[in-house]
This record gives C-alpha cells, structure tokens and sequence, in this order.
C-alpha cells in the first residue's frame, strides 16, 4: 500500500534502490495518490541513504541506467543527477508515498 511520508522514522530504513513517489509531481499536496494522473507522477529513486544525518540522495531515474537512456535518446545523464534531500523536506513538502506493507 502506497502511504504519504510523515515522520523521519518512515526515511531512516529506506534502503539504496527504493522507489518512492512524488504525487504530485508539481503543485499542492494531494488528499490520495492517483495512479489514473500518470502526468502527475514521477517516480524517484533512491541512491543513498543517511539516517544519522537524516538526508538521502535520490534520482528521477536508476543511475544504472543513464548510459542506456543517453545511448538511446540522446539526453545528457546531467539530466538525471542526484537530488540531494533532507528528511523534513521530503516531510513539509507533503506528496512523497513510499509502499509499505
């Protein structure tokens, strides 16, 4: 089940490779997730994790495949860089879900 970001606790245990959800993407916080709004959606991963710092690095996409999307598309990886976040950004900004259950 998909469940908004609240609390600092909910960040510590995230490990390196998880997906979480910014819904959404641009604007106010939302009452619930929609997956039916894909062009709100955009989904982050995570890259590195800091609890005692209480920040994390994520990415718009896995940094695994960058090469692969540069060969393809052409776009420069520049455009997937690492977001650098503290806990309580993440917190006050109110539209990160993360699955848990």
């Amino acid at each position: 089940m998909w469940t908004r970001i609240t609390s600092s606790d909910q960040l510590r245990s995230i490990g390196v490779g998880t997906l979480l959800i910014k819904y959404p993407a641009i604007g106010g916080v939302a009452k619930s997730l929609e997956f039916n709004d894909k062009e709100s959606i955009s989904v982050r991963y995570v890259m590195k994790n800091l609890p005692s710092f209480e920040e994390f690095d994520i990415s718009l996409i896995p940094y695994q495949m960058e090469h692969f999307l540069f060969v393809m598309t052409g776009l420069s990886s520049i455009s997937f860089a690492a977001m650098h976040k503290k806990y309580r950004d993440i917190i006050t900004e109110g539209n990160y879900w993360i699955f848990e259950g």
